[in-house]
């Protein structure tokens, strides 16, 4: 029987920091920027929150 794969948990960017950037209301750490340039899923997560602050076209979306 083959042992089960070690578990090795990834630390990824929180959420709350991630929309904390892209609304603009604070500011990512060093470790924070290196990582979502790194990894594929924060950088995507990131991408869709500053696509949905500043809308498709690059302007500042208005809330309703």
């Amino acid at each position: 029987m083959p042992l089960p794969m070690p578990f090795n948990p990834v630390s990824h960017v929180e959420n709350r920091r991630l929309v904390e950037a892209a609304y603009g209301t604070g500011k990512l750490e060093a470790w924070e920027r290196s990582h979502i340039h790194e990894c594929q899923i924060c950088q995507s997560v990131f991408y869709v929150l500053v696509v949905q602050v500043m809308g498709l076209d690059g302007s500042i979306a208005k809330e309703a």
